[in-house]
């Protein structure tokens, strides 16, 4: 059972209100976060050799952790629509990413509006990271993996 709230994951998702993952609010949604989809950033045999030892920001580069929140957001919506299996729906192949240009196209990094969202997700983490609340959440989660 992942530690966090995939719940409250998915509703900053679909509120589009994933620049405030790392507000003190939101901490069981990053809790998810780091559990679920950090872990296929930064290679899960890395993420688990460091999890227990070191805090996130210690092993999880900042344009990792800006990436990988760009990808969920770009994919949320057509995750959405797999089956309870985790299999691609017909629905699922119909709906295109948020940055793609069509439900066909894969060319969605390139996209200003994606390369506008990544440098906002960049800045929030360089900022929030040197935050006293955020290193105490990020501890208590290592000592949550120990």
């Amino acid at each position: 059972m992942p530690m966090g709230d995939v719940q409250k994951l998915r509703e900053l998702c679909r509120n589009d209100s994933l620049l405030n993952i790392r507000n003190q609010e939101n901490s069981e949604a990053f809790k998810a976060f780091v559990c679920l989809i950090l872990p296929a950033v930064v290679r899960k045999l890395h993420f688990r050799n460091s999890r227990c030892y070191k805090p996130v920001s210690d092993f999880v580069t900042i344009p990792d952790e800006a990436f990988r929140l760009l990808i969920l957001e770009n994919n949320f919506e057509k995750w959405e629509k797999y089956d309870s299996d985790g299999r691609k729906s017909n629905l699922a192949k119909r709906t295109s990413t948020k940055y793609a240009p069509s439900d066909k196209s894969t060319n969605w990094a390139g996209n200003v509006k994606a390369l506008a969202r990544y440098n906002s997700y960049y800045m929030m983490i360089r900022d929030r990271r040197l935050l006293v609340e955020q290193q105490d959440l990020e501890n208590e989660i290592k000592e949550t993996f120990q």
